[in-house]
């Protein structure tokens, strides 16, 4: 996981830091369309938090989905058609409040696998 920002503690350069004092998780695959376990994607705050944002884009920077809720995760589906995107990586970033009115940014990347049971969906 990358460090982006955090404006409390504003960080020069980028900087790879350990899962567990960002107080954050997330999966690095997932396979939508699938009834089991990683079948949809969100980043996880594991501290009491006042405001919470997800997005992903693609390799081009596109916004592929956003979400205020930390419990509406990215199921892998084109917002409009419903249908599945590709396999491959799409970098995800959250940026959070914690209750003491610190703001974070973080950033990290998803990969996205086509097990077969989405093929021809887009």
């Amino acid at each position: 996981i990358t460090k982006l920002r955090n404006i409390a503690f504003p960080c020069e350069n980028e900087e790879v830091v350990d899962e567990e004092e960002l107080n954050i998780s997330a999966p690095n695959k997932f396979y939508p369309n699938t009834d089991g376990d990683n079948s949809v994607f969100i980043v996880r705050v594991n501290a009491k938090i006042t405001s919470y944002k997800m997005t992903i884009k693609d390799k081009k920077d596109k916004v592929l989905y956003s979400t205020t809720s930390i419990e509406k995760p990215w199921d892998g589906r084109r917002l409009k058609s419903k249908k599945y995107y590709p396999s491959g990586f799409y970098e995800w970033t959250i940026e959070i409040v914690d209750t003491k009115g610190k703001e974070a940014k973080y950033n990290g990347e998803v990969e996205l696998i086509d097990v077969g049971t989405s093929s021809g969906l887009w």
